[in-house]
């Protein structure tokens, strides 16, 4: 069974600016905000499909490092993509912080997970962050929005 997500988190304490249609932020549980990059918000603003693990990119896409840092403004987001088939794939991840970009893109097995324990987020009685997250909900970034 494939899993794909593309998405923005941060902590649900932060106070977020508002988001051009169709573009919406979730909670998510471990006191987290997700914004999820489906089909039509990508569409909108003009950001790749999953640069990292569809594109095989290795530096973040101008497009999509002008987005994260106007959203980072006075916060940390990461930004996170995920493409997995039969339990194999590949993951990728990008702190970003005050508006600026920390470190290269991490593109490992546990790229979300290390992006979520950067936010804070610990596993607690959870397999790991990804699952405290509650990130398995959906297989796909458009599920989370219908």
């Amino acid at each position: 069974m494939a899993y794909t997500i593309q998405a923005v988190i941060t902590l649900a304490g932060d106070s977020m600016g508002p988001l051009p249609e169709p573009l919406r932020w979730l909670p998510l549980p471990a006191s987290l905000l997700m914004l999820p990059l489906g089909t039509d918000a990508l569409e909108v603003l003009g950001l790749p499909r999953r640069p990292f693990t569809f594109e095989e990119e290795t530096e973040t896409p101008p497009s999509l490092g002008k987005f994260c840092e106007r959203l980072s403004q006075g916060r940390s987001i990461v930004y996170i993509e995920a493409e997995i088939f039969g339990g194999w794939g590949t993951q990728a991840s990008i702190l970003f912080k005050d508006g600026v970009q920390v470190g290269d893109p991490v593109i490992a097995e546990d790229a979300i997970n290390q992006a979520l324990r950067s936010l804070g987020v610990a596993s607690g009685n959870a397999v790991d962050e990804f699952e405290a997250a509650g990130l398995g909900r959906h297989r796909n970034t458009d599920g989370w929005l219908e």
